[in-house]
């Protein structure tokens, strides 16, 4: 079974379209043997037992939540590494994240969002 992670990182990030922000579950350096195929996620709202359940491939080093979730709640993430011989323990929860705006100019982006391959500038003669 594969080892219990480092806790995640809850950040918010530019969207892809404009204007938009969203929650990036960045995954911490976890190895293990066989290598880990997906994490399962448990996003949860601070102070409830309101809880989302996600999962996203191993292969990237950070996952974006679904549009779907609601902004301007507290969240607070744990995430369970999965390979081929079952599911590991589950990690320490992460710091609690406020899905809010204002929370883009407290973290720094370091990964910024793929733009639409089919950018063009238009120039008029």
């Amino acid at each position: 079974l594969p080892s219990q992670p480092l806790p995640p990182r809850l950040t918010v990030v530019r969207g892809e379209e404009e204007g938009s922000i969203a929650l990036r579950i960045t995954f911490s350096d976890h190895r293990s043997e066989p290598p880990t195929i997906y994490y399962r996620i448990w996003l949860a709202v601070a102070g409830s037992k309101e809880v989302r359940r996600l999962s996203a491939p191993a292969r990237y080093p950070y996952y974006d939540a679904p549009k779907s979730l609601p902004k301007y709640i507290r969240y607070q993430a744990t995430v369970m590494p999965v390979n081929v011989n079952g599911a590991g323990p589950v990690s320490e929860p992460s710091e609690v994240v406020h899905f809010h705006p204002r929370e883009l100019n407290r973290s720094q982006e370091e990964t910024p969002m793929p733009r639409n391959k089919m950018n063009k500038r238009w120039v008029t003669k």
